[in-house]
């Protein structure tokens, strides 16, 4: 299974082609870089316009002062905040978690 992101900042532009154009782009993309020789079994395309942060100069100084400003105990995690993907999650559980059983 292979997942590929199309669009994002600056490239809103590709999700208005259609389903087939963006599939295949994408098909030839990870074909060239994985060296795929077969046409896919199965390929679906779901669109979700906006739906990826995009975060801004100063993102990191503002969570800085996000935790700063937040009670002893309490603290802020997910794709707002230290990345979106799952390895992020994953990371900023552990990272939360640490915190917690130290209390800091």
């Amino acid at each position: 299974m292979v997942r590929a992101y199309v669009g994002g900042a600056g490239l809103e532009h590709e999700l208005d082609r259609p389903d087939d154009d963006i599939l295949s782009s994408a098909h030839d993309a990870l074909a060239t870089v994985y060296r795929l020789t077969v046409e896919p079994e199965h390929a679906a395309l779901v669109r979700w316009p906006g739906s990826m942060p995009q975060y801004a100069v100063g993102h990191l100084d503002l969570l800085g002062a996000i935790d700063a400003a937040l009670p002893p105990g309490l603290y802020v995690a997910g794709g707002a905040y230290r990345g979106v993907g799952i390895p992020d999650r994953v990371r900023e559980a552990g990272t939360v978690a640490d915190r917690v059983v130290r209390q800091d």
